[in-house]
């Protein structure tokens, strides 16, 4: 009984595996192990950016803006001399472009600082920036009809309104020669 079968040493030495095929699982086995390290290292890290955005989103939430982003533009106001003033202020991202980020600081009219230079707007607070499109060097800037309303107390035509606008778009590019000013889609 000290002995082994005659059947298990044949099966024992007939299942060595080659060379080649010993060498071949090596190399599954070491890619395997290495995909599993590098899955469980990416996963962490996309774990965190997760955690990162999530608070992000909280603290954007939080603060009353649906943007993460804001910006620091330079818009014009008007001073106690009534001379066209810039000021620079920072305003959260439209999402769309620095044109659009800019308009919609200028429309939300003043912020505390430029109030108490004694600057104001002449924009109706009311009006809404429906949409901006830039054409060669022409800029399109469509307003909501509150804009009609503006106070410009200094003449009958919206000068001082529209020329915040120019000012504030020619800011950002000088290369504008025309504002073309459209109220709910109607040439102004």
């Amino acid at each position: 009984m000290d002995r082994l079968p005659e059947d298990f040493l044949q099966y024992k030495h007939s299942h060595h595996l080659s060379k080649k095929t010993r060498t071949g699982l090596i190399i599954v086995v070491s890619w395997l192990v290495l995909t599993i390290v590098l899955l469980s290292v990416s996963l962490g890290t996309i774990r965190q950016n997760i955690r990162r955005y999530e608070s992000m989103s909280a603290v954007s939430v939080e603060s009353g803006f649906a943007g993460d982003v804001s910006e620091d533009v330079d818009i014009f106001f008007i001073s106690p001399t009534l001379q066209f003033q810039k000021y620079s202020i920072t305003f959260p991202s439209s999402g769309r472009s620095f044109y659009h980020t800019s308009l919609n600081a200028l429309l939300s009219g003043p912020p505390s600082p430029v109030l108490r230079d004694g600057a104001i707007s002449l924009i109706n607070p009311d009006t809404e920036l429906l949409g901006f499109s830039l054409s060669e060097n022409t800029a399109f800037v469509n307003l909501s009809s509150e804009f009609l309303q503006s106070a410009d107390f200094i003449s009958d035509n919206l000068f001082y309104p529209k020329k915040q606008i120019e000012m504030t778009l020619k800011n950002i590019n000088p290369e504008i020669e025309n504002i073309v000013f459209l109220i709910n889609g109607q040439l102004l």
